[in-house]
């Protein structure tokens, strides 16, 4: 529905004609490029539109998602997460920031670009797209791209600053404070991986005739921290090291048993691992179970009965663009004029 919203927003406020596309699940995982996916869906929509100058330049992209992640426990909600409240000057509710803000902002500029009179001396073109998808992955992209959208410069709206990223607040042009403004290019990428530890099942009762997947788990818990500290640890690019940690690990399901009196035969975690801007998924992938197949070779159990380790969600490399690219000077120039100061760059 939001996709279509834009859509027919852009239609109706910006004078041109959107493209838009919803690309079925069947045919785009076939494409070499699609990242996996872990919310069933059965097709990726999207929209985009351009407006171009009367002069040669390139095309530069505004780029926003319309998808949001779960709210979590409703109960550490002070409102519906679906239904925006205004509270002291703010918007909360679900995606306000991550990413409805932005691509209102994305979607501002682009009508403000359209409605200029001067266009004839504007440089290049300018693009909006909005897709679905982001969240778990990327594939909403991909989605696009399989459709003809090609441009030669990105600017993806997203809130980038956080005050727990870097321990401190500033006070900006405006005389508000804040979490530092950002701009960010470098970042990390992801994958996500499914683990599944095998045990032996056996009744409570007769529960050293078994073994325990849950506690074989720890073994694998400690192989991914120990991981995750020396990605960390090696993390040498001052555009990364700002972060508290750049490169982090987290297990955001578990799932194992299938009766309290039985002892537990099988527990599966999903994961989400921190992709080096140094490495590819796949080089992240094979040193993640590097860390669990030397963990495991010092466990009787799991040395002949080894977790299995499958990349079953989202994934993307990480990314960095020289502080030093023309983009990168236009856009802090550019918050420095509205701001009175200059983004941190990161």
């Amino acid at each position: 529905e939001i996709i279509a919203w834009i859509r027919d927003w852009i239609a109706s406020n910006c004078a041109v004609e959107p493209t838009s596309f919803d690309v079925p699940l069947e045919e785009l995982k076939h494409d070499p490029r699609f990242p996996g996916i872990e919310v069933h869906r059965a097709s990726f929509p999207g929209v985009w539109a351009e407006v171009s100058g009367g002069l040669a330049g390139p095309r530069v992209l505004l780029l926003g998602h319309a998808d949001v992640v779960p709210p979590g426990e409703l109960d550490s909600w002070d409102s519906n997460p679906f239904e925006p409240v205004l509270r002291d000057g703010k918007l909360f509710g679900r995606g306000s920031a991550d990413m409805k803000g932005g691509l209102a902002i994305a979607m501002t500029i682009f009508e403000t670009v359209c409605k200029r009179s001067d266009r004839s001396r504007m440089r290049g073109t300018l693009v909006l797209a909005a897709v679905s998808s982001e969240e778990d992955g990327g594939a909403g992209c991909v989605a696009a791209i399989s459709r003809g959208l090609r441009t030669d410069l990105c600017i993806i709206p997203e809130p980038t600053g956080f005050e727990s990223d870097y321990g401190k607040s500033v006070v900006h042009g405006l005389g508000q404070v804040e979490p530092p403004p950002s701009l960010v290019v470098a970042h990390a990428g992801s994958v996500t991986l499914t683990i599944t530890v095998h045990g032996k099942q056996a009744h409570a009762s007769s529960r050293l005739d078994g073994i325990c997947a849950l506690t074989k788990l720890r073994i694998v818990l400690d192989a991914l921290q120990a991981a995750e500290q020396a990605v960390n640890e090696a993390e040498d690019d001052p555009l990364m090291q700002i972060m508290k940690l750049p490169y982090p690990t987290s297990v955001g399901i578990v799932r194992g048993g299938d009766w309290a009196s039985t002892v537990m035969g099988e527990v599966q975690i999903q994961v989400r691992v921190g992709v080096s801007i140094h490495e590819t998924v796949e080089q992240a992938v094979e040193r993640t179970q590097a860390a669990i197949t030397a963990a495991c070779q010092e466990d009787e159990w799991l040395r002949h009965h080894p977790p299995l380790v499958q990349v079953t969600g989202g994934r993307f490399d990480g990314s960095r663009t020289d502080p030093k690219h023309p983009l990168v000077g236009v856009v802090s120039a550019s918050h420095e004029k509205v701001f009175g100061g200059a983004p941190h760059i990161r």
